[in-house]
């Protein structure tokens, strides 16, 4: 799905990650770990094309899609749209009909079920993380990164929030987050890379 051969990342000749090499393959879950400024959200920038490494290459399957979600919110909260509409915002009709029962379950176990017609600039700061949680998952991809998704979440949405990345995974989606260790259980992770040091090294 994805291929990292001899990579390394600088800003301003200052190298960030060097050397780093791995593979994903379908239906895998890799957890970035590292100290702030290790190059977590450098790296995954780089796997969704942001930005290219100042040496080695990155290689995708065709027509591997992917879906991103970023640590900072780019997202307007002052678009009038509804917290549901945001979710099925960039779904198809056939799409959304597919994942229609799945999407109800998710805002009931997330706890956003009264708030499915509340507009975004009424969220707090947690409910509009898990909105864009949910409208990132549900872009159905082949390849998903998250940079702190479960940021601003109670423990009980982000247990749910890890259930539905386990339900993805076994379709066949991968996964590479950037997040605290402890919050993704231990048996839905394939892979951890440790990028402190300035290298990226199967733990």
């Amino acid at each position: 799905m994805i291929s990292v051969k001899n990579a390394t990342f600088a800003y301003s000749e200052h190298e960030i990650i060097k050397n780093c090499n791995f593979d994903v393959s379908s239906g895998k879950i890799i957890v970035l770990r590292g100290a702030n400024g290790s190059g977590k959200s450098t790296l995954l920038k780089a796997l969704r094309g942001l930005i290219r490494p100042s040496k080695g290459e990155i290689y995708y399957t065709r027509n591997c899609k992917i879906s991103y979600l970023t640590q900072v919110n780019t997202l307007n909260p002052l678009m009038p749209i509804s917290a549901r509409a945001c979710v099925e915002l960039s779904l198809t009709q056939i799409e959304l009909k597919k994942y229609q029962v799945k999407i109800n379950e998710a805002f009931i176990g997330m706890k956003l079920s009264l708030l499915e017609h509340t507009y975004l600039k009424h969220l707090s700061r947690g409910q509009l993380q898990k909105i864009l949680f949910l409208r990132a998952l549900f872009n159905k991809a082949d390849l998903y990164l998250f940079d702190e998704p479960f940021n601003h979440m109670d423990s009980d949405s982000i247990l749910y929030a890890c259930e539905l990345i386990k339900y993805f995974k076994i379709k066949g989606s991968s996964f590479i987050l950037s997040t605290h260790i402890d919050e993704v259980p231990e048996e839905i992770i394939d892979k951890v890379f440790d990028l402190d040091k300035h290298h990226c090294a199967l733990c």
